[in-house]
């Protein structure tokens, strides 16, 4: 056995054990345990406003339709996004980076089924 191969089997496990470490972020809410995530609040005109931070733009942008799905029961009536930004996060003396990715905007259900008012009795 040469050097090389306990070296490559050490670089294999370090890379290995790193990945789980870069894996995407959990759906879960925004809280003091979890900064990544979504958050949600109910608006005056019958609508939510969802907003979501993450590292991932792509996958911003499917959780945002994922809780805006999950508000609505799956019957979403219109959606409107009005962020969809990645804001730079600049260091004195060192230039800046691109940060995390911000999707926010607004959805509204859908109104409850005409059969169901229908069965209500007349006034």
């Amino acid at each position: 056995m040469t050097f090389r191969e306990p070296a490559r089997a050490c670089a294999a496990l370090a890379l290995l054990a790193l990945s789980g470490c870069v894996s995407g972020v959990d759906y879960v809410p925004i809280s003091d345990k979890s900064y990544f995530g979504y958050s949600d609040r109910p608006n005056a005109d019958g609508g939510h406003t969802v907003r979501v931070e993450l590292m991932d733009g792509g996958l911003a942008m499917e959780y945002w339709n994922r809780r805006a799905s999950e508000l609505c029961d799956g019957k979403v009536a219109r959606k409107s996004m009005h962020t969809a930004l990645q804001p730079t996060t600049y260091y004195d003396r060192y230039g800046g980076r691109p940060g995390h990715y911000i999707v926010e905007g607004y959805v509204y259900c859908e109104a409850p089924a005409v059969a169901e008012r229908a069965a209500e009795p007349a006034a």
